[in-house]
Order: C-alpha cells, then structure tokens, then sequence
C-alpha cells in the first residue's frame, strides 16, 4: 500500500484506539454520578440506538433483507462489547482490558475449528503467549488461571463472544452499517439482561439524576462514541489487518498508562508480566506470516 495513503485513516485508527482507551474514565463517572452499574451502559446504548436510529430507518429494508445471519453476528459482537464495557465497572482497568485483549487466542482456536485454518508455528507461539499472560493474570493468588470477581468474568466472557464474532465477521458479506446496527440492538439486549440479573432493574435512577452531570456526560460519551466506531470501521476496510491490530493495540497501552496515574488500583509485578505476554502475542500474530486464509463465503 501507499505510504501517504495510509497516514490519514492510521492516524484517525490512532485517535480511536487513544479515545477507547479513555473510555472508562467518563463511563466511572457515570456510574459514580447517578447511573451506576448496568444502568450507566444500557442507557449509553438506548442513546446510541436513538442516534443511529436515522440509519436503521433508511435501511430498514437493506436489513431486514440480510435474514437471521446478520442478527446472530450482531448478538455475538453486542454482547461482547456490552459485557466489555461493563467490565471496567466491576475489576480493575488493566485486567478488564488485558483479559478481553487474549481474544486473538481464541480466535485463532476458532478460526482453526471453524474455517478449517491451518496453525502456523507463529499463531502458535502467539497462542502459547496468551494463554501465559492470561494464567499470569488470573492465577496471581491462587496459581489457578480463575476469574476472581464479575468484572473478570465479564471481560472473558466477552472475549470469547468477540472472538466467534470476529469469525463470522470473516465470513460475511453484510454491510457495516447495517451490521453496526444489530451490534447497538444486541448490546442494549445484553445490557438489560444483566441489569434484570443484578437486580438494579427495580431500582431506576432518580428523574433528577436526568439533569445531572452524569446523564450530561452520557449523552456525551454515546454522541462521540458512535462516530468513532464508524471512523474505526472506515479505516479498518483502508488498511491491512496487520497495521489495524497494531494500530488498536494503543487502546491498551493508552488505558493501562492513564489508570497507573489517575486510579490506585493495584498493578504490580503479576499484571505487568500478564501486559508483556500479551502484547507480546498480539505483536507475533500481527508481524509473524500466515498460511492464506479461506476464501470468504455469504452467510
């Protein structure tokens, strides 16, 4: 590819990945500020469809055309994302961040079984590397590679959903718009379930807590949010997989860094090692070769 042509949509990559790795600074104050727990994310959701909801109308016909397929992927890649999301609630930054960012491991796993690819030496090693930082990580008390608490729980879970997601993704035709569309409506759905499973569906906010601070800086972070997941889908089809995996990989780095500052959440020598492996597979799967992946199929 050309080198100029590429400096625009790296750096709007860039500023995404920088932006999402900020994310849960403003999602803690909404919690903290009148929307706590699930209430704070599936409101952001709500929001984010009303905004999108222009979309959805003028395709309405594109995506009900799409069939099953599209939702199926959409609930999957929602639901990872709303778990994702929810994580940074219930554990700390860095491991909410570090234990979703093993997905490349399961997606290699699952790309083997699903797509019929072939495990290279390189994915391999990759695999191998995560699965170390992800033991470092989990079994820092115990030794036993567990989840210690729901935040855990959440961002390996929504892992793993990214990671089937991200398979079926390699074999869809549909387009992004209206994929991003089933992403939001999936995302709600599992939000709210887990809000009804928390128990805080009985206990709303209050109406005054909708001229707080906190709402003001929800409809802030779902009106920026929604351009930013288009611009990263604009420049993901732009560039190579291998420059966008390195490229969001700045979402964990920007994250990590802004939480040892601003937070005193514990990151000692166990999430240090746990942030070398994994970034460490991260970088051998994006530079290592590959054998030629199947050919892309309709769903």
């Amino acid at each position: 590819m050309n080198a100029g042509r590429d400096l625009f949509p790296s750096t709007v990559l860039m500023a995404c990945a920088t932006a999402w790795g900020l994310f849960w600074l403003p999602l803690r104050f909404v919690s903290e500020n009148g929307f706590p727990g699930a209430w704070s994310t599936t409101l952001y959701f709500v929001i984010s469809l009303v905004l999108l909801s222009p979309v959805m109308i003028v395709r309405r016909h594109e995506l009900r055309a799409e069939g099953l397929g599209l939702w199926i992927t959409g609930f999957f890649s929602g639901g990872a994302i709303a778990l994702y999301v929810l994580a940074f609630l219930f554990t700390t930054v860095a491991k909410a961040l570090l234990i979703f960012y093993v997905t490349p491991v399961w997606s290699t796993i699952l790309g083997c079984l699903l797509l019929g690819e072939r495990l290279s030496l390189t994915r391999l090693i990759a695999v191998l590397l995560g699965l170390a930082g992800l033991w470092a990580i989990l079994g820092e008390s115990t030794g036993i590679p567990l989840p210690q608490n729901l935040g855990d729980v959440m961002a390996l879970t929504g892992g793993l959903l990214w990671a089937y997601a991200a398979v079926r993704l390699n074999r869809s035709t549909s387009h992004s718009l209206d994929w991003l569309s089933s992403f939001m409506a999936a995302a709600l759905l599992i939000s709210l379930i887990c809000l009804t499973l928390n128990g805080q569906l009985l206990s709303p906010p209050a109406l005054e807590d909708f001229t707080s601070w906190g709402f003001v800086a929800l409809l802030g972070l779902a009106a920026a949010s929604l351009p930013a997941n288009f611009a990263i889908l604009w420049a993901t089809n732009k560039l190579s997989p291998g420059r966008v995996g390195l490229l969001m990989l700045l979402e964990v780095v920007v994250g990590i860094t802004v939480a040892a500052f601003v937070t005193d959440e514990h990151y000692g020598t166990a999430e240090a090692m746990g942030t070398v492996l994994i970034l460490a597979a991260a970088l051998v799967d994006i530079f290592g070769p590959h054998p030629p992946s199947p050919t892309k199929q309709s769903q």
